[in-house]
């Protein structure tokens, strides 16, 4: 009996699939979505896509044919994706050996897409991003050997630590819920504007703060009186740390006309 299901995604053509950050977070958004408790680990390489599901052939089967469906919908894509390969996961070292390569398959491709991992489940395993916190358990059940200081290395840094750095605060929160804006309405764009805000408290003056998130001050001072999600604030200060670390340029606006403010 198979302990899980490796499956891989490939648009007929073998086009690329998905290089922008706006699009590699959809990409995570979507295999999430369809894999919910049964997902270990998943990581995109610019043409093809790699999971594993901790779950019977047939569920692996109905969660290749909805992320194929869902990324085709969602990224628009111009050609179909070829029918998923889904391979028998044996035992344990064979499940070790797969998570390990999903993880790092981008780089063994030598794809440099994504330094940051976001079409992959790693910053949900390091406390980076909440939308597949579910897969922290998941790992922890299947691999319990998997440590920290394994994941960490896999981003090219010893360890992480929440900081404040001004001129990413804005993708750090997009990057935290895995929204290419937070110009969506929905409530996780909400909560992650509202931890940013307490976040970015204590570094610059509220005006400051409500112009990088274009929120009239009203609005700014209405959603800072609103307790704040711990996760949320933790993951935006790692993806902070995480970008100054890996000197990442900052995607949004430049900060440079906004001062701080202590």
């Amino acid at each position: 009996m198979s302990l899980g299901w490796h499956v891989v995604h490939a648009l007929e053509d073998r086009r690329v699939i998905a290089t922008a950050a706006a699009h590699l977070r959809v990409v995570a958004r979507t295999v999430v979505e369809a894999g919910g408790d049964a997902l270990l680990c998943f990581r995109g390489s610019d043409n093809h896509l790699h999971s594993v599901l901790l779950a019977d052939r047939a569920r692996a089967g109905a969660f290749a044919r909805t992320v194929a469906n869902m990324l085709w919908h969602r990224l628009r894509l111009p050609v179909p994706f070829e029918p998923a390969r889904i391979r028998p996961i044996r035992d344990q070292a064979h499940l070790r050996n797969t998570f390990d390569y999903v993880l790092g398959n981008a780089e063994h491709h030598g794809a440099p897409h994504d330094p940051l991992f976001e079409s992959s489940n790693l910053p949900d395993l390091l406390g980076l991003r909440e939308l597949g916190a579910v897969t922290r358990t998941c790992v922890r059940a299947a691999l319990p050997r998997v440590g920290r200081p394994d994941l960490s290395r896999l981003l090219g840094v010893e360890e992480l630590s929440a900081r404040f750095v001004a001129e990413h605060l804005v993708e750090a929160a997009c990057a935290a819920v895995a929204l290419p804006t937070l110009d969506t309405g929905s409530r996780e764009a909400l909560a992650v504007r509202i931890a940013a805000l307490h976040v970015a408290g204590p570094h610059l003056a509220p005006g400051q703060v409500d112009t990088l998130f274009d929120l009239p001050s009203r609005t700014g001072s209405r959603l800072r009186a609103r307790a704040a999600n711990p996760a949320l604030v933790g993951a935006i200060g790692l993806q902070m740390d995480l970008r100054a670390r890996r000197n990442i340029v900052a995607l949004t606006a430049p900060f440079a006309s906004v001062a701080l403010a202590r």
